[in-house]
């Protein structure tokens, strides 16, 4: 069976949306806005191939065509549009059959980018047998644009081969002009590589252009250029290269060819060469492009490097650029890049900015004198933008408009650079996705509308299209740019700053606002563990509830009327998850800081060097980093009226610390870098008083230990860390997945010592990354994880310590928290009174005689038997509510009662159930028929400390049959995390179920050592130590929440387990 035969089934909606011309095409669509007999047939064919919302869209267009038409005015006048790079489709004719090729997603997967494959001089089809042509243009990109102008306009789409010779396209447009327009004035409306081919038209073909030409103007004559990379493209230079996502995506798509084969055929495309960056617009050390040696083992022709050469110095010779005639339209905002770094053979690092559309700068587009118009929106999608087409057509009427802006637009909003690392996650997930769809429709398994995403995302790639649901994405500065130097911008005027840089505590400066850097959920430390202080714990209260959320960029302000601090407020500058903060990073988190302040009518702030901590960014990133965002900040707010800052301080207590940070200071202000002018003056303030430190009025969860940050992607996971000293920034390892699953399975069934030794030590070496074991010491270890990660065992993680064994649980007093709920939901907590505690003990409530647990009861019993005991043992007033059994568990009264008063603790045993599709609905079984949920358990006015559950989840309510130690685990933290949301802040479960009699052992130790006043850490950890030797139940219980938790204040007297 041939690629194509086999292909035929998947591909029916899309040949006839290729076959139809325009006419028809505008038809069909005008015809299912009216209905009809035919209507159904179409419409699903034309829905299968665009997706429901895009064919919505597509249909109003239509009829807006209609309606406009029925009106019988005459035409507007003629246009021809003419599509971008790779824009307009290609078929291949083989043995008299036609077969589309591009872009064909079917086609692709069967090796068809081969049959594109020219000849070494870019002339002719490698294989002579075959015959490729241009057969329209994309409709998926470009039919919104021939739509909106088809109401009032003759519009003729002009298809070319963009893989071949620009001279080639130019004397195709040529003929369709003297064939179809001869002696008729026309307009030029040209997206992206269409202006450059309009332009050399205009080059070769000077009489034809000057016939087009209506002397008003309005019928024709006008060349509007849409993105066009009039002086080239760094894109284009980095795909060739295989950087560019295009490249993998094609890759990932072909079954039969890998990516270095890919890159071959595509770098033999003359086409492509042309829109590498002018020779005359590259810096000195840029020359290098076009040489073919400085491109080391990447497939270079030579020859096409030299014919773009020449090419980009004809078209700037001849007069090719009318101000009269043309117009530009340019997207803006977008990350494009800007700029090469050529440090050997084959390696180039590129710059990036964001004035450009995300393939052309404004640097390569605009031509001089040409009129120009910005918008915020990416190249792929400026000729779908409804303000751009209305544009165009009011350009091509009278030359101008006011739909657009004439100078670069303000994005909504400040945005980072995506850094080089995120880029690469998602290209590769994009990817991956492509391969897996593609390797599912060759075993005819694929959907049509999986098939249908793989298009869209390789489309994305082609024409540089924003993904679903984020075009006109908001931005942010533009750091280290091409666009800034002296030959592609005009240089601005620097603005000026005063920077003070001190040596002193950030306490005793006085300011209106001191600035300190805050990572989502970790307590405060180092600079802002100072400021919590001076504000009472204030911080830490804050963190605790909720309140605060150190998402990356976000900017909490906190007023101060304590004497212990100079500043009359704090602001902290959320820095996002730890592990993942960079440069980038520190420019967004300054600019917003900026725009806050002067918001605020603020003309100074004080702050430390953010970022700059210990396996962190250097010193000299974080502040160019900082100094750029506040630049960034500052040039925005030019001309808006809003205040201005005057003065930036940074304060450093460390005295080396100082000095290098003036003398960085002091280099960036001789070389005015960031765009700002720097006066620095460096001082000293001496601490104002001696200060003791102060106790915590309560206790709140403290940076003690290690906390340790783990997502998987499959046979991926991502690793991130943060101590009181440092911080170790995201790894990744790859494993095979069955053997990460397999020692969890082994630990779960394992029975003796030895065997969790072997098999904990192996979840351990096996995961871990190795400077992560380097860090391993006896602190406590918290684990954020999502539900993925958290279906491995890991309190029976193990390590060598001094010739023993060390686990997790019972070593390390491991605990877990949520990444997704990091923070906890804001919820009133049951108010801590230091020995007075009010417990609800729940226990085999279900009557169905199969879901009934002896076990249960027991430990219900128990758990009541050891609180009454530790009431008469301690003096402490507990009051205790038992419901024991279904005669007793009535789930309408157990819910009144919970309402009604406010338990600290509440103790659960029995069966659970997780609904993954609504988390909200999960809870405990009391019944076949009723589970009492966590968002019905938790109306109440105030949410226990404690939530102790040993709920099984055993599979009998869904599916009758036993959950796997993943889905037991995934259950659980499930589970937990939809508690978590109601507001609980501890959480302590069972991931698998577990012995009756080492759960009773567990429970007795726990609650002993808790109503001593252990933190709930160390009350864990000694109940695992006393049932290790019982098998896995010790591993079984997980804790969620903050290891540093009590339940009473701390007794003197000892507990009777350790007498």
């Amino acid at each position: 069976m041939s690629s194509k035969q086999r292909g035929t089934k998947s591909s029916d909606a899309d040949r006839w949306v290729h076959d139809m011309d325009w006419d028809e095409f505008e038809a069909q669509l005008s015809r299912s806005t009216r209905g009809g007999k035919s209507r159904a047939v179409s419409d699903q064919a034309l829905r299968d191939h665009f997706g429901q919302e895009k064919f919505d869209r597509l249909k109003q267009l239509a009829e807006r065509v209609r309606v406009v038409r029925r009106k019988r005015e005459p035409l507007r006048g003629n246009i021809i549009f003419i599509p971008g790079i790779m824009g307009s489709e290609l078929t291949v004719t083989e043995d008299g059959d036609d077969d589309l090729i591009w872009v064909s997603f079917p086609r692709l997967i069967w090796g068809g980018i081969e049959k594109l494959q020219l000849t070494k001089d870019g002339m002719q089809e490698a294989d002579s047998q075959l015959r490729v042509q241009p057969s329209g243009l994309d409709k998926d990109s470009y039919a919104e644009a021939v739509l909106w102008l088809k109401a009032y306009w003759n519009v003729e789409p002009f298809a070319y081969d963009w893989r071949k010779d620009m001279d080639k396209a130019a004397e195709w447009l040529k003929d369709l002009v003297e064939s179809k327009y001869k002696d008729q004035p026309v307009h030029l409306v040209a997206h992206s590589m269409g202006g450059l081919v309009s332009r050399n038209f205009i080059r070769l073909y000077p009489k034809v252009w000057k016939a087009m030409l209506e002397p008003k103007k309005v019928q024709g004559g006008r060349l509007i250029m849409l993105g066009t990379p009039n002086y080239g493209s760094h894109a284009i230079a980095n795909a060739m290269v295989a950087g560019d996502k295009l490249v993998r995506r094609l890759a990932a798509a072909d079954l039969h060819h890998n990516l270095n084969e890919v890159l071959e055929i595509l770098n033999g495309f003359v086409g492509s060469y042309q829109l590498l960056p002018s020779p005359t617009k590259l810096l000195a050390s840029e020359q290098k492009l076009y040489e073919s040696s400085m491109w080391g083992r990447y497939p270079i022709v030579n020859a096409h490097l030299q014919r773009a050469k020449k090419f980009h110095a004809d078209l700037e010779a001849a007069v090719t650029i009318d101000p009269d005639r043309m117009a530009y339209i340019a997207g803006c905002n977008q990350e494009t890049l800007a700029g090469v770094r050529i440090d050997g053979p084959g390696q180039f690092e590129f710059d990036v900015t964001f004035k450009g559309d995300g393939r052309v700068t404004h640097a390569l587009g605009l031509l001089p004198g040409v009129p120009t118009y910005y918008v915020d929106e990416i190249h792929g999608d400026l000729q779908k933008h409804e303000q751009v087409l209305e544009a165009v057509d009011e350009i091509l009427r009278t030359g101008k408009t006011g739909a657009l802006s004439t100078e670069p637009v303000a994005a909504r909003a400040v945005r980072s650079m995506t850094s080089a690392r995120v880029r690469a996650v998602r290209d590769r997930q994009d990817a991956e996705q492509i391969r897996q769809i593609a390797e599912a429709t060759k075993a005819d398994r694929s959907t049509a509308a999986e098939r249908r995403r793989a298009e869209t995302l390789l489309r994305q790639a082609i024409m540089v299209q924003a993904p679903p649901g984020s075009r006109t994405a908001t931005d942010g500065a533009t750091t280290k740019t091409a666009g800034g130097r002296k030959k592609t911008a005009p240089p601005q005027e620097p603005i000026a700053l005063k920077v003070e840089v001190i040596h002193g505590d950030i306490r005793d400066i006085k300011a209106p606002a001191v600035v300190v850097g805050h990572y989502r959920a970790v307590p405060p430390v180092r600079a802002v563990g100072a400021l919590d202080e001076a504000l009472d714990f204030w911080i830490s209260k804050a963190v605790k509830r909720g309140i605060i959320g150190g998402g990356l960029g976000e900017v909490f302000l906190i007023p101060s009327t304590h004497k212990s601090l100079a500043a009359d407020s704090v602001i902290l500058a959320g820095m996002g998850e730890y592990g993942r903060f960079n440069r980038e990073d520190v420019d967004l988190l300054f600019a917003n800081v900026t725009y806050g302040v002067t918001a605020l009518g603020w003309r100074e702030f004080v702050t430390v060097v953010v970022g700059s901590g210990e396996g962190n960014l250097s010193l000299e990133q974080a502040i160019v980093g900082m100094l750029a965002g506040v630049g960034s900040a500052l040039r925005r707010l030019e001309g808006h009226g809003q205040g201005q800052l005057e003065t930036l301080r940074i304060v450093e207590k460390d005295k080396t610390r100082f000095k290098t940070i003036h003398g960085l200071l002091e280099r960036i202000a001789k070389n005015q870098e960031g765009g700002l002018k720097l006066k620095v003056i460096p001082r000293e303030v001496r601490e104002r008083t001696h200060r003791q430190t102060k106790p915590q009025p309560e206790r709140f969860d403290q940076m003690e230990g290690s906390r340790v940050t783990i997502e998987r992607d499959r046979d991926q996971f991502r690793f991130a860390a943060i101590t009181k000293q440092a911080v170790i920034p995201v790894r990744e390892i790859t494993v095979n997945s069955s053997y990460a699953d397999g020692a969890a399975d082994l630990l779960k069934e394992s029975r003796t010592l030895e065997e969790q030794h072997k098999y904990g030590k192996l979840l351990h070496s096996y995961l871990m990354p190795d400077d992560f074991q380097d860090m391993i010491d006896m602190t406590p270890l918290t684990l954020i994880v999502d539900r993925s990660t958290a279906a491995f065992p890991w309190e029976m993680a193990a390590f060598e310590r001094h010739g023993k064994v060390v686990f997790y649980g019972p070593g390390r007093q491991a605990t877990r928290q949520f990444r997704t709920t990091l923070s906890g939901a804001p919820g009133l907590v049951a108010a801590p009174i230091p020995n007075r505690l009010r417990v609800l003990v729940i226990a085999d409530p279900a009557p169905e005689a199969d879901l009934q647990l002896p076990g249960a009861r027991e430990e219900g019993r128990a758990v009541v038997k050891i609180l009454r005991e530790m009431k008469e043992e301690q003096g402490l007033d507990i009051t205790i509510e038992q419901r024991i059994g279904a005669n007793e568990c009535d789930p309408v009264e157990l819910l009144a009662l919970i309402l009604s008063e406010e338990f600290d603790l509440i103790h659960y045993s029995g069966h659970g159930d997780f609904d993954e599709k609504n988390p909200a609905k999960s809870g405990w079984i009391f019944g076949k028929d009723n589970i009492l949920s966590a968002r019905e358990i938790f109306r109440a006015r105030r949410v226990p400390r404690l939530i102790f559950a040993n709920a099984c989840f055993s599979g009998v309510i869904r599916s009758g049959t036993p959950f796997t130690l993943q889905e037991s685990n995934r259950n659980l933290a499930g589970l937990a995390q939809a508690f978590f949301e109601r507001g609980v802040q501890n959480y302590i479960g069972t991931g698998w179920p577990v012995d009756d009699a080492a759960a009773l052992e567990f429970a007795r130790v726990f609650y002993t050592e808790a109503l001593f006043g252990d933190e709930l850490g160390i009350s864990l950890s000694k109940a695992r130590e006393a049932i290790i030797t019982r098998g896995s139940t010790w591993g079984a219980y997980q804790h969620y929440g903050q290891a540093t938790a009590t339940l009473v204040a701390k007794s003197q007297k000892k507990p009777a387990c350790e007498q």
